[in-house]
């Protein structure tokens, strides 16, 4: 943990020095915290994935190490991610949100990353996200959620499936179920993804889901080719999944990860099949 008395946070800086910033900025604080403040990082904070993978755990992990700390957490930190940390002990009262103004740390507490994107996560992390599968998944709650999902990115702005149509009714005529998990709370997304028997599903945030998947269970990923998608074979990895990936033509090469792309029926029904 790195430990710097006197720091000023602001849009897109994960914190540093106050006297480190360059003359003539014109940042001046509109705040100050005087208390212990831990501050992870602004980045990811709307991506589920990123959120719940990388910035839980180091908040858990710093939290526990120093329980007389504040947490200053950006206003738009993700609704599940937060439910997370109050599960995993995080007392709520100890947040402090952050908004868009410069903010002035007087003792500001940075941890270390607990992994760096989009490589390998740290399987101490990812075992304390798992852990939230034996908090929320009440057995006492009857549910019967399909045991085949095709997890859709509806409301994505990029990496779409140009014959997104034909390929949901490909896969509903071989009893897969779309799931959009975005209108799920925390609750219901590991109870679903922790029933599954196969899970198919667009590479993005929504799929880290698969973490709560039991292992063995079937997991397949699409992507565009520009997008190597490295963390969900990760994920696979250190779950113990039976995990496959399908590479497809990328609309838009030169936009990378970004890129839609277009999904063959027949390398689709191989992919299935492997």
């Amino acid at each position: 943990m790195m430990l710097i008395d006197n720091a000023l946070v602001r849009e897109n800086l994960e914190g540093a020095p106050a006297a480190s910033l360059p003359r003539g900025s014109g940042l001046e604080p509109v705040r100050t915290l005087e208390r212990p403040t831990l501050y992870t990082t602004r980045y990811g904070v709307l991506n589920y994935g990123h959120c719940l993978t990388d910035i839980v755990p180091r908040i858990v992990e710093a939290s526990r190490a120093i329980p007389d700390c504040d947490i200053a957490l950006h206003p738009q930190f993700v609704a599940a991610a937060r439910e997370a940390l109050d599960v995993l002990g995080v007392d709520s009262t100890r947040i402090v949100e952050l908004d868009e103004m410069p903010t002035r740390l007087v003792r500001g507490l940075f941890p270390s990353p607990c992994s760096t994107h989009p490589l390998v996560h740290s399987p101490r992390a990812l075992d304390l996200v798992r852990g939230l599968a034996g908090s929320l998944a009440d057995p006492a709650i009857p549910s019967s959620p399909p045991t085949k999902l095709f997890v859709t990115c509806d409301d994505a702005a990029t990496r779409q499936i140009t014959n997104y149509l034909e390929i949901e009714n490909f896969l509903i005529d071989r009893g897969y179920t779309p799931i959009n998990v975005d209108a799920f709370d925390l609750a219901t997304q590991i109870r679903t993804f922790a029933s599954a028997g196969e899970v198919i599903g667009i590479a993005g945030a929504a799929m880290t889901n698969i973490l709560f998947c039991a292992p063995g269970t079937r997991i397949t990923v699409l992507t565009s080719s520009s997008m190597p998608a490295l963390h969900f074979w990760d994920f696979a990895a250190q779950s113990g999944h039976d995990f496959r990936i399908g590479y497809f033509p990328a609309q838009m090469p030169a936009r990378q990860i970004y890129s839609n792309f277009t999904v063959d029926l027949n390398a689709l029904a191989s992919l299935l099949l492997d």
